[in-house]
């Protein structure tokens, strides 16, 4: 499998047919790739250089698993306090509560690495967070290692 970014909102052809159908049958499904959330898909290497020719996808650099989903994550001290001080202080109530989550989980664990479960949308408000700084021009340079891992 090969991890690819979508450019572009579109829908391809995944080589995969559907349960029930007859093997050998024709017309495979057709699934929908969009750009948003992250955009990063893994997909099965016979298909990959198919999806690349399109111009909708990138091979994805430096992703790890964790951008695809909601998941443990084996957090540092440095990286706990990166994302702590990047969570915004203020803002609607979904956020707010998506920031309470995280930090609950981020503020103990001491000196020591901790796994924290963090869900979908606590994984795209750091991103987004992150992705401002960057288009701002603002990121801190000892933020990178935390920066490329989410963004």
């Amino acid at each position: 499998m090969t991890q690819l970014k979508c450019l572009n909102t579109c829908y391809m052809e995944t080589g995969i047919k559907p349960n029930g159908r007859v093997k050998g049958a024709k017309n495979p499904v057709t699934e929908r790739f969009e750009d948003e959330e992250g955009g990063v898909y893994e997909v099965e290497e016979n298909l990959v250089d198919g999806f690349l020719a399109t111009g909708n996808f990138e091979v994805a650099v430096g992703v790890t698993e964790e951008h695809l989903e909601a998941r443990s994550m084996e957090l540092s001290p440095d990286e706990r306090d990166c994302i702590l001080d990047l969570l915004p202080t203020a803002g609607d109530l979904s956020t707010l509560r998506i920031v309470r989550g995280i930090k609950e989980q981020l503020e103990t664990g001491g000196t020591k690495s901790k796994v924290v479960e963090v869900s979908s949308e606590a994984l795209q408000l750091i991103r987004d967070e992150f992705r401002q700084l960057a288009d701002t021009e603002s990121l801190p340079l000892e933020w990178l290692p935390v920066y490329e891992r989410f963004a």
